[in-house]
């Protein structure tokens, strides 16, 4: 698609384009047994840990992350710091990951009680500084309070009821900065306001960005799932709007066709789509766009009904962010083929991205939530 004023900055070198089986993925598995030795024991420290609304940090990030950082290695959790997945357990009886441990070497885990952890918790959260710009404290120990909160369950190869997993589908052509921006702002406060919610839970966020088919290695930009919002973040500030391909459809199906690629885990699995233009082929527009390079569909050979069966089938709750009327054919035609599995794409207009997106995606998050059986 021709967009307004594109950002001529390519995609990073760090944004490798997708391939099948190799998503961009900073997993550090860890084996070994949890030190949490009961579900009891897993419950308690999910409502003790869940954090508040308090806004928590320390007078520079680096402290922040050495004080994570030997907690997290302290309690055996995860390999690296650095390094944050929603797979950062594993059973004892799982492959010791290629490429050796990321941990200091000649310093191993300590394994730390229970009531040991709680009070290096708890002392981490009230020797912090109270600040009232930025929440990016207040997620990070949260996040670490419901990973070791959820660490037992995680070790014993077991979906957790007590996480969620939200992947943001967007498309990344050049008139999208301001959504890649809303979502780089907003992640943290997005987090705490579905912690709020629901106290305990682990939020696993995940991003794939969409271009056109003409774009080559920029074509498509993931990440796979995170615990960790500033990790996250870390990733969303190398992504530019560019490319769009000089026709107005962009690539939703090289977009869709990543989804079920991702490292899925939890019982609630919610995709966010976010995009102001349809797919190619006049069946998904009515030959209303100002052109189409592939008016009879999808150039790689993707087909709706192929790329939505495999979504359904991973039990994702599909959710679509509107921006314009340019892409009502495309959902319509995409929740024909839904009722056929007995789902419902639900669609939220963004009227106003910048004041309606924190609310529009905690609601949508919230509402699958519940659905799913969180309270």
């Amino acid at each position: 698609m021709q967009k307004r004023t594109p950002n001529t900055q390519g995609p990073s070198e760090s944004n490798d384009s997708y391939r099948p089986g190799h998503l961009r993925s900073s997993v550090a598995p860890q084996t070994g047994t949890s030190w949490l030795g009961s579900r009891a024991n897993t419950l308690r420290f999910s409502s003790i840990f869940q954090g508040g609304s308090s806004t928590l940090g320390f007078h520079s990030s680096s402290a922040l992350d050495s004080r994570i950082a030997d907690l997290r290695h302290n309690a055996g959790i995860l390999r690296s710091p650095a390094q944050l997945s929603g797979s950062f357990l594993r059973s004892s009886a799982a492959p010791e990951p290629s490429g050796g441990s990321h941990i200091v070497p000649g310093r191993q885990p300590m394994n730390l009680p229970a009531n040991s952890l709680s009070s290096r918790l708890n002392s981490l959260r009230s020797s912090a500084t109270v600040q009232s710009s930025s929440s990016s404290g207040s997620s990070r120990v949260n996040s670490l309070a419901a990973q070791i909160g959820q660490s037992s369950i995680y070790s014993a190869g077991f979906e957790t009821q007590q996480c969620v997993d939200v992947v943001f589908l967007c498309d990344v052509t050049g008139s999208m900065q301001y959504i890649i921006d809303a979502v780089y702002n907003k992640l943290e406060e997005i987090v705490d306001a579905v912690i709020d919610k629901f106290p305990g839970v682990l939020f696993r966020t995940a991003f794939v960005g969409y271009r056109d088919t003409t774009d080559g290695n920029g074509r498509l930009v993931i990440q796979d799932f995170q615990d960790d919002p500033a990790e996250m973040k870390r990733f969303i500030h190398t992504v530019r709007a560019w490319g769009g391909g000089g026709d107005g459809p962009e690539d939703v199906f090289g977009g869709l066709a990543a989804i079920p690629e991702l490292a899925w885990r939890s019982k609630a699995r919610i995709m966010l789509h976010i995009a102001d233009m349809p797919c190619h082929g006049e069946r998904f527009h009515g030959g209303r766009c100002r052109k189409d390079n592939h008016p009879d569909g999808d150039p790689n050979g993707h087909t709706a009904e192929d790329l939505l069966r495999c979504i359904f089938e991973k039990r994702i709750q599909y959710y679509f962010l509107k921006l314009t009327n340019e892409t009502d054919m495309m959902i319509k035609i995409f929740n024909e083929i839904a009722m056929q599995y007995d789902r419902h794409i639900e669609t939220k207009s963004l009227q106003s991205p910048v004041h309606d997106f924190v609310p529009t995606v905690v609601e949508s998050i919230s509402t699958s939530m519940r659905s799913s059986g969180f309270k």
